[in-house]
């Protein structure tokens, strides 16, 4: 098999099969993850390559763009033949009687007593929705031909294919266009001056020793969008975005091309430096008969350790935020990592995936498992029945995931697997289907805990949990809850536990940017990081002041000099649950309140451990007594006067009225009448300050 791009994302070789990659271009523009979204659209591509037996370069450079650009080096057991293009030989070989007979067939009006000036632009857009525009050449040939002596030259045009079946019909006059169907690199063996852009096609037209001009009028927009290599100034050619330039310039092609001759050798010397007309014939007797003797073959593997780590769903959560933590903590120069996630479904996820270090493969899994029907149903039993009891051992299609597997990674070998995840019992089968690879899946929670109140059909993950090499909890303290409640699934000494990672700078950073924004009936913690803005909604403990405060919003107060009150408070924002360990923290400051009675808690949050913690904390009393019936938070913290103030004073606010609210339940509503009499009684009473800045 041969393919100068990709086959579709349900294609799996077979192992009798040879297949070679030729690509179709050195590269000017930004290729693979190099590209501002590569992470994004890359995968199928990288994929590909993952299947592939060879791929053939044109020189270092491209050699270089396969290895990092594309993700190949560490992990592919693809070989690189860097011997030039095959298709360079066409330059050389091309009967020029025969490919103009083949445009005139095709409907070209090209005439042999005339020069040839091709103009060859890369396409703009996507591949599903590319910029079809007619405007662009057909305006550069009109303005051309005013300029140019049309008695000896004569202009034609080469757009990318996938352009050609969107314009075909559309276009009045078809006979200066060349169609899809002929070989670009034919042409350029009768082409005499060629007009391009950003198209890897000017790097093929070197090996002519021809001109090359450039028409270049999107720059600023193109390197925002697609990004580029090197600058204009490398392009072994002039460059502009007027044509009565570019017109001048072919009028005295000659004077032109002398004046730019040094670069241009420089240029063609290291992107095609492969003797033209004989590549074809080193390639095929390399690939098919074995004959390598004198051919350049660069090995993409490396002796880093292979590390697969799968995600699923790359949630805006505490998990994704460890794992894009721990990522940046990676000694990259010992281990070579591939990220295996779902396609994203929304921007939310696009922008965590985008998070992820670079210097980690991350691959999407997209399209779906190739399987049979039996193995479809069979697949179906194993993921929505408890899989190691019963008739469930007997119904895991395991080759079905072994050629999923295959489809995903090709040939790649793995030396550790980890479910990073460790929800989802299909990733999870992924990083066990790794042969001879050492497996684990995290534990982020209390596992049981969330089986019993929200996701029931954990049940399943924990059925396989014996077969992996280590159980990961994310603390000490819920790897004893997890062994302790789960240990008839899988031998004690599997569980472990390794604490998250986390990134100081943004926590700092996030101090000092963020703001408390009144929404509707809501209030939010924002944060402005990476040009998003992010908001974390609040539990209000006291909402009414921001009904009546102006203005909306209030900076968070980290200059120490506006606190006039010398209260120090800490905010733990988080599931109240057991991985997060609030207990020992309330312990904590239940001991510290007693030296340093101006340090202030607040926990805000739910989740199974709340009664616990408000258990714990009523038993240190390090709190003020709790208001049951708060219309907004049950379970609300009641406020002295002063402290109230004291927040007001560090929002900036100017008082212009002071108050007490009372906290009514529905039954005794018709009492907030008498307000002002009952704001001591135990209905519950709040201080409230409001103001404008």
């Amino acid at each position: 098999m041969v393919n100068n791009f990709t086959f579709s994302t349900y294609f799996i070789k077979k192992p009798e099969q040879i297949y070679v990659n030729t690509w179709h271009g050195i590269p000017l523009k930004t290729l693979g993850y190099d590209e501002p979204q590569g992470a994004l659209v890359m995968s199928n591509t990288a994929r590909n390559f993952f299947h592939a037996d060879y791929m053939i370069s044109a020189n270092p450079f491209l050699t270089d763009i396969y290895m990092h650009a594309f993700k190949q080096g560490g992990l592919s057991e693809v070989k690189i033949i860097e011997e030039g293009y095959p298709r360079l030989d066409l330059l050389v070989h091309t009967q020029k009687d025969t490919i103009y007979k083949e445009l005139r067939e095709a409907g070209v009006s090209v005439q042999t007593d005339k020069k040839i000036i091709l103009y060859a632009p890369t396409w703009r857009g996507g591949y599903s929705n590319p910029d079809c525009s007619l405007d662009g050449f057909v305006n550069l040939k009109e303005t051309l031909e005013q300029m140019i002596d049309t008695s000896a030259y004569q202009i034609l045009v080469k757009v990318h294919q996938v352009v050609y079946s969107k314009i075909k019909e559309t276009l009045d006059d078809f006979s200066y266009v060349i169609p899809a169907t002929v070989d670009a690199n034919a042409v350029l063996s009768i082409t005499d001056i060629l007009i391009s852009d950003y198209s890897s096609i000017y790097f093929d037209f070197l090996a002519t020793g021809k001109p090359v001009l450039f028409y270049i009028t999107d720059l600023e927009r193109y390197l925002k969008q697609r990004g580029m290599y090197f600058g204009l100034e490398a392009l072994p050619g002039p460059y502009t975005d007027d044509l009565e330039i570019l017109g001048g310039w072919i009028c005295k092609i000659q004077e032109v091309f002398a004046k730019h001759k040094k670069h241009y050798d420089k240029v063609r010397s290291w992107s095609c430096s492969y003797e033209i007309g004989s590549i074809t014939k080193k390639i095929v007797r390399a690939v098919f008969l074995g004959q390598t003797e004198g051919v350049h073959i660069v090995e993409c593997k490396n002796n880093k350790k292979k590390l697969l780590i799968s995600r699923g769903p790359v949630q805006t959560n505490g998990i994704s935020t460890a794992l894009i933590n721990l990522l940046n903590q990676v000694d990259y120069e010992a281990y070579d990592v591939t990220v295996l996630v779902k396609p994203p479904i929304d921007g939310r996820q696009k922008e965590q995936i985008m998070k992820i270090n670079p210097k980690a493969r991350v691959l999407l899994r997209q399209g779906g498992m190739v399987a049979g029907i039996l193995e479809e149903i069979r697949n179906n039993f194993y993921t929505q029945t408890n899989p190691v009891k019963g008739f469930g051992r007997l119904f895991f299609p395991k080759r079905a995931y072994e050629r999923e597997c295959r489809r995903l990674f090709g040939d790649c070998v793995f030396d550790y697997a980890i479910d990073y995840d460790g929800y989802d019992i299909t990733f999870a089968t992924f990083c066990l289907m790794q042969k001879n690879a050492k497996t684990g899946i995290w534990m982020h929670n209390d596992m049981t805990s969330e089986y019993q109140t929200r996701f029931h059909w954990l049940k399943r993950v924990f059925a396989i949990y014996h077969k992996f090499d280590y159980l990961v909890s994310c603390s000490r303290q819920i790897m004893e809850v997890n062994r302790k409640h789960l240990s008839a699934y899988a031998n004690q000494e599997k569980f472990r536990y390794a604490k998250n990672c986390v990134d100081f700078a943004r926590v700092h950073k996030g101090s000092q940017t963020g703001s408390i924004l009144r929404k509707q009936d809501f209030c939010y913690y924002t944060l402005s990081e990476g040009g998003m803005i992010k908001s974390l909604r609040l539990i209000p403990l006291q909402p009414e002041p921001f009904d009546t405060a102006m203005g909306g919003t209030f900076d968070i107060c980290s200059n120490q000099k506006k606190v006039k009150n010398k209260i120090v408070r800490f905010v733990n924002l988080a599931r109240l649950s057991a991985e997060k360990n609030q207990a020992e923290m309330i312990k904590a400051f239940a001991m510290l309140a007693q030296e340093q009675p101006n340090v202030m808690l607040y926990i805000i949050g739910q989740g199974p451990e709340r009664k616990n913690l408000e258990n714990l904390i009523r038993k240190k009393s390090v709190t003020r007594k709790s208001v049951d019936a708060c219309p907004f938070d049950r379970h609300a913290v009641m406020l002295a006067p002063k402290e109230v103030i004291c927040l007001m004073e560090n929002a900036s606010f100017v008082h212009t009225r002071k108050k007490y609210i009372t906290f009514f339940s529905k039954q005794l509503a018709s009492l907030r009448i008498f307000e002002k009499w009952l704001r001591w009684c135990p209905f519950g009473a709040q201080h409230m300050e409001t103001g404008r800045k």
